[in-house]
């Protein structure tokens, strides 16, 4: 390989082949732990303001609309996050962007253990979902697309998962012991994910930069120094590393602007991946962000309702594992389209049953469902756009798929103030939205992106 003194070129740097003949080695298992935080943290972010809801509503008198605000501002501040994060990410590089993203939402959410009026509760809502859900979120996606192995793509987002699928079950476990203590219990939901700071910091800064991204900057010496240096970490631990697949690495003065996102192949896959996000994103949230509120409305205590949804949660850490088995062996549209099917299949006996044990044992089955899911759709989102737009292109989706829960919680709200049986009405909007998104993948999503690179998953619409 070139040395840094020397200017390699796109085809001697061969940045995506050399990614993709990487063997599953300690180092791909230190990057699923670093990529795993970021998302456990962004995940406990995303989620401490409806675990926190209850205790919320009470310190500050709200009504059930006023209360849902609190929710759908942070979505709010997730939708322009992912798609101001993901221009970042496209032009600063992975790395930078994360970070950005993470201490933004790390100091807003130690600014709520501080709060106390809800103006300024509703402001550092927004910051948190502005650098959580919608940086680190399109972030860790973009960084998998760049950085994993071809055919190990989707088992090393379901690892990634895996220890972010326990983000759920800790902040419900952190909410079930500080929200019943008093009125200002709910600080603790916040405390908790805002120690992800000088954490972030930290194990961000042991990731290298992705030498996709640099090779489709024009920054070859860099992304061959990289990649030279993972090549000779994996040597000397004794393992041979075949030959990389040759392949012309397209032109890195050649750019990839927003815009061309919406025209031709790219929009399809871009209008596709929204409605399969969409799909899931009011599964996800309505079920993690508003359970503690239905069960309570629907007669459980407060207490067994944090119980049910911390083993719900943790069902999650469970459904990654399953993935790691299946994620890399069939189609990602049929695994996506299976679990539509499966998701509203639970959604209707967690919804109509009056038995506790069929309701743990069904909420529970949904969190190793939603833990299944969420790699999925990531990994699908990563692999339908080219390097120097991936980014861009993960970040327009989420862009699109985050209004979802702005608006679900305000759904919810009216649902809660008009019905006797909220959870009914979410279970309804779930199971339609979950059958679209089965349908459309079924008929029109990207298929083939399952152990290919996505290189040769994006050339064709390049050509």
């Amino acid at each position: 390989m070139a040395t840094m003194e020397q200017k390699p070129t796109a085809a001697e740097v061969n940045a995506g082949n050399r990614i993709d003949r990487l063997p599953m080695t300690p180092i791909l298992w230190t990057w699923i732990g670093i990529l795993g935080c970021m998302m456990l943290f962004a995940v406990s972010y995303s989620l401490s303001a409806g675990f926190a809801l209850p205790g919320i509503a009470r310190y500050f008198h709200l009504s059930p609309t006023l209360a849902a605000v609190v929710v759908s501002t942070g979505a709010f501040g997730s939708v322009f996050g992912s798609l101001f994060f993901g221009m970042l990410m496209d032009s600063v590089g992975r790395k930078a962007g994360m970070l950005a993203a993470m201490i933004l939402a790390a100091l807003a959410a130690l600014g709520q253990v501080l709060v106390q009026n809800y103006s300024t509760l509703l402001v550092l809502q927004f910051l948190i979902g502005f650098g959580g859900a919608g940086g680190l979120s399109a972030g860790v996606s973009t960084y998998w697309g760049d950085m994993a192995p071809k055919k190990l793509r989707g088992r090393l987002m379901a690892l990634t998962f895996v220890v972010a699928g326990f983000g759920p079950g800790l902040t419900a476990l952190v909410a079930q012991l500080s929200v019943p203590t008093g009125p200002a219990g709910w600080h603790g939901v916040y405390l908790w994910g805002g120690v992800a700071l000088v954490v972030a910091a930290w194990l961000l800064w042991k990731l290298p930069e992705s030498p996709r991204w640099l090779a489709s900057r024009g920054r070859l010496a860099e992304a061959d120094h990289i990649l030279t240096a993972l090549e000779s970490r994996i040597e000397r631990q004794g393992l041979t590393l075949p030959e990389p697949e040759p392949y012309q690495i397209p032109k890195p003065e050649l750019r990839l602007p927003l815009a061309t996102l919406l025209r031709g192949m790219y929009l399809r896959r871009l209008i596709v991946a929204c409605i399969v996000g969409i799909g899931f994103w009011a599964f996800f949230y309505g079920f993690q962000i508003y359970l503690p509120t239905l069960l309570i409305r629907e007669g459980h205590g407060i207490l067994h309702s944090y119980v049910y949804t911390t083993i719900s949660e943790f069902g999650g850490v469970f459904g990654g594992l399953c993935l790691w088995l299946v994620a890399d062996r069939w189609s990602r549209h049929l695994q996506i389209a299976a679990m539509g099917i499966v998701g509203a299949v639970l959604l209707v006996i967690f919804g109509t049953t009056g038995s506790n044990a069929v309701l743990l044992g069904s909420g529970f089955l949904i969190g190793v469902l939603l833990q299944l899911g969420t790699p999925l759709v990531f990994v699908y989102f990563s692999e339908l756009f080219p390097t120097r737009a991936r980014a861009n292109g993960v970040g327009a989706v989420l862009f699109v798929v985050h209004w979802t829960p702005v608006a679900l919680p305000l759904a919810i709200a009216w649902a809660l103030e008009a019905f006797r049986t909220p959870i009914a009405i979410f279970i309804g909007l779930a199971i339609v939205l979950l059958i679209l998104q089965t349908g459309v993948v079924l008929a029109f999503g990207q298929r083939g992106t399952t152990q290919t690179s996505v290189e040769e998953i994006n050339e064709a619409q390049e050509a």
